[in-house]
């Protein structure tokens, strides 16, 4: 399969896990689940540490110990280091029906599919060149984030088990909507409008039914979900939910839940961005990780530099004296946080867990005043003299850190 590239923001939005994407051959493509990202034939040729990021504030919010980053491209080592060359971001073919742009053919591929589908229609039998194949504009989605391929063959014939095998042709009628596209079959000579198939309606008790669903058969004997989610390469599922037709491109087939959180130091200037990236090294966090978990009520600088030379070279931290290894402890993990945030405990909109004003309200009050650090700094310009009656305070933000994370995502709404 050709390949595509992207930045690393993409890969939190628009394009994150289960998003589709079009890479440059025009195949249509799916991001593939975590599960396959950073995998390496020799696990010593990774270096997870790089991709490593850390926010203790959305770290307790979202209940995770680490945040990852996105694998970046390298074609070549860089000098004698050999790690983290070649990482890419898995992903899969989809959808998997394509259409002959010339004799309308329909073909179901594979997931895994790396070539471009060639039409092999009796059509073209004296050609020496066969056409190549589309993927067509239209999928199939559910409430709870499953997607489909669009079941064209159920829905010519009518049926959630059909019995024929014919070819099937996707041929365009006219017409500026979905009713001139018509599904036929060459065996059984059925054909069928896709009109309506991306409608749906809420009944008088509050049910939500869909055009695909309740017409497919009928409604006595509705078409549901079946659970496929293609970026895991599962095909079939469990899912009892009505399931709506939708054009691929469409705005609510995929919905990003995105959490983000400005960096708040635990004390300003106490960790310097030196410090900070020296918490980046496996060893050191693993260190770090290890006397947290343990939950001990008091550590001292000086224990933290015993127990990181037994794992790290000292000549990493011995600069560093022991209240910044202090210092970087207590802000990597938040000890000692009074700000009166909303504790973990108590209960939050799961679709809004960092937009509340509880959230960010430590943000504002820390950037009303002169924050100075090396991921947090704003100054005061001053205020004209002609804007006193009007403005109180001017802050000039001058660095800022703000990390974003990916943690899932919706299709029909956004919730």
């Amino acid at each position: 399969m050709s390949t595509g590239a992207m930045r690393r923001a993409q890969l939190v939005t628009p394009f994150g896990v289960g998003a589709m994407s079009v890479l440059v051959n025009g195949t249509s493509v799916i991001t593939a689940g975590l599960d396959h990202w950073y995998e390496v034939v020799d696990q010593s040729a990774l270096a997870m540490e790089e991709y490593q990021e850390h926010d203790w504030r959305l770290e307790s919010r979202l209940k995770v110990s680490e945040f990852r980053l996105p694998p970046d491209y390298r074609p070549s080592a860089q000098g004698s280091d050999l790690r983290n060359v070649r990482l890419t971001v898995p992903v899969l073919r989809f959808p998997r029906w394509s259409f002959c742009i010339y004799c309308k053919r329909l073909e179901l591929s594979k997931l895994t599919m790396k070539t471009l589908v060639e039409c092999q229609d009796k059509e073209h039998a004296g050609k020496k060149y066969k056409p190549k194949m589309s993927q067509v504009p239209f999928v199939a989605i559910c409430t709870r984030g499953h997607l489909d391929d669009f079941p064209f063959d159920k829905w010519v014939h009518r049926s959630a088990n059909p019995s024929c095998t014919g070819t099937l042709r996707l041929v365009s009628r006219g017409g500026g909507g979905l009713e001139g596209q018509v599904v036929t079959c060459d065996a059984c000579k059925q054909e069928r409008s896709l009109r309506g198939v991306t409608e749906a309606r809420f009944d008088k008790n509050g049910e939500e039914h869909t055009n695909l669903s309740d017409q497919l058969v009928s409604p006595d004997q509705p078409y549901l979900c079946g659970g496929a989610r293609p970026w895991l390469a599962q095909l079939d599922g469990v899912c009892d939910q009505p399931i709506r037709g939708a054009l691929r491109a469409a705005g609510n087939v995929y919905f990003p839940k995105v959490e983000s959180s400005i960096y708040l130091p635990r004390r300003e200037g106490a960790v310097s961005e030196e410090v900070h990236q020296l918490l980046r090294h496996p060893a050191v966090s693993t260190t770090f990780n290890n006397v947290f978990q343990l939950g001990l009520d008091e550590v001292s600088g000086g224990q933290l530099r015993k127990l990181l030379e037994r794992n790290v070279p000292p000549e990493l931290f011995a600069p560093i004296t022991d209240e910044e290894l202090l210092a970087a402890y207590q802000d990597q993990f938040g000890i000692g946080e009074n700000s009166g945030e909303e504790s973990a405990e108590t209960p939050v909109d799961a679709e809004s867990l960092t937009s509340d004003d509880i959230w960010r309200h430590p943000e504002y009050v820390k950037i009303r005043e002169t924050p100075n650090d090396d991921f947090l700094a704003a100054s005061d310009p001053g205020l004209h003299a002609d804007l006193t009656s009007h403005l109180s305070r001017v802050r000039s933000v001058d660095v800022l850190r703000e990390t974003r994370a990916l943690r899932g995502f919706t299709r029909v709404r956004d919730g």
